[in-house]
């Protein structure tokens, strides 16, 4: 847990060095701070703090949502989705998932935001109990895996991540 609250600390430090020297419009409008408002929010949700994950990862959202960067788009979808499933928020986990469907139609992003992308849809397939979309979706990636073992990838793709 230290180098969660190193990297934690490094980037809320940068956010208030920022602030304090006038720049603060510049973390909310620069895509460039969507990435540390996106570690910010995974550290916190991993931390079940769902209430600042979600207003960070709104953030990060709300940063790149018109940039041309795909994978930092992916990322923040599947981050967001992380908050939302701490929260139970099903509906919407699907709005993040059907909008990385829909950008991932087109383009490609680094394997560790696609591995976090099939991590969260198929962990969505299955507790949606729709397990044969669930089987053809890692068919369709090669994997074959049970919920259990969604749910560790999932924190093991996270926790990567942030190293």
């Amino acid at each position: 847990m230290g180098l969660y609250t190193s990297s934690y600390k490094k980037c809320s430090d940068l956010i208030t060095f920022m602030k304090e020297s006038g720049y603060s419009q510049i973390t909310k409008s620069e895509c460039t701070y969507a990435g540390v408002y996106s570690m910010m929010a995974g550290i916190e949700s991993m931390q079940t703090d769902f209430d600042d994950a979600l207003e960070n990862i709104k953030t990060a959202y709300s940063l790149c949502k018109n940039e041309s960067n795909n994978t930092i788009k992916v990322h923040v979808l599947m981050v967001y989705s992380l908050a939302l499933y701490g929260c139970g928020d099903i509906a919407g986990i699907k709005k993040m998932i059907n909008e990385a469907d829909n950008i991932l139609k087109q383009n490609i992003v680094f394997p560790t935001t696609m591995a976090m992308y099939i991590g969260m849809k198929g962990l969505m397939l299955i507790e949606q109990n729709e397990l044969e979309k669930a089987n053809h979706f890692f068919k369709e990636n090669k994997l074959e895996c049970d919920k259990k073992y969604l749910i560790q990838m999932n924190m093991d793709i996270v926790l990567m991540l942030y190293y």
